[in-house]
Formats: structure tokens, C-alpha cells, sequence
């Protein structure tokens, strides 16, 4: 590992730095957390993901309780503040996900997305106002970076 990170120029700490190698079926564990991203043995995301919308909706249930009772600019800094980096921790790795989950995301990003707005005012608008672009870009531009 040290020969590795010394070629691609990286520092590191080793009084903090661990190294695991995981590949498929390489543990008895049927999932593995490190750092809050979710691992399975079939090293998919999906354990992750899941895990992320059902604390996003947990949130969002406690929060919607409050809806017309609180300002629209509140309700803004509350989604941007708390339910989107629920929702999107560690995005970079899942940003090809699967068709399934992908929806999953999407469907859970239109509903905090929702929480801004009246019942039946159209979402577009406010979601592309909460990540300043569209959810494919927003993913894209994090993978990237």
C-alpha cells in the first residue's frame, strides 16, 4: 500500500491509515460497513442506497409534520441541510447504479423535493434549485470531481 500511495503521490498517515482489500465473496459477512458506506458481498451499492433513502425518508417524515407550518426558505435550508447529504453520502460511488436503484433515487430526491412545494405544484423547478443543476448532472459532476 505505501509503494502505491508513494507513486500516485499520496501521503499517508500510518498511525491512521488501515488497509483492507475487499472482493467478491472475500468474507463470511453478509454486509460490511466502513466510514458509512454500506458494502455486500456481490459488491453492489444497493445495501447502501436503500439504507440512505430509508434514513432520508425517515427524516422526511418527521420534517413534513411541520410543512405548513414552516417558511419555504426554511424548508429549502432544512432539505440542503440535512436530507440531501443524507441522501447523497458517498454518491461518487453509486453514480452508475442500476436501473432500480436509480429510480429509487430519484423518486426519494422528487419527494424531498416535494417537501418545498404545495401538493400539486410541478417539482422541476425547486429540484433543479436545491442542487443548482438536474439530479443526472448533479451525480455526474460529483463523480468527476
Amino acid at each position: 500500500m505505501y509503494d502505491w500511495a508513494t507513486k500516485n503521490n499520496l501521503r499517508i498517515n500510518p498511525t491512521k491509515t488501515k488497509c483492507i482489500l475487499i472482493y467478491k465473496n472475500s468474507v463470511n459477512l453478509e454486509l460490511i460497513e466502513l466510514i458509512g458506506v454500506i458494502f455486500n458481498t456481490s459488491l453492489s451499492w444497493n445495501n447502501h442506497i436503500y439504507a440512505a433513502i430509508g434514513k432520508g425518508y425517515g427524516m422526511l417524515r418527521v420534517l413534513w409534520t411541520t410543512q405548513y407550518f414552516t417558511p419555504f426558505k426554511i424548508r429549502m435550508l432544512l432539505a440542503k441541510t440535512y436530507l440531501i447529504p443524507t441522501l447523497f453520502y458517498s454518491c461518487e460511488i453509486f453514480a452508475n447504479c442500476d436501473t432500480i436503484s436509480n429510480r429509487k433515487i430519484n423518486v426519494a430526491y422528487n419527494n424531498i423535493a416535494r417537501y418545498n412545494i404545495n401538493r400539486f405544484d410541478h417539482i422541476s423547478i425547486y429540484s433543479k434549485e436545491m442542487l443548482g443543476m438536474s439530479l443526472n448532472n448533479f451525480l455526474n459532476f460529483r463523480t468527476i470531481t
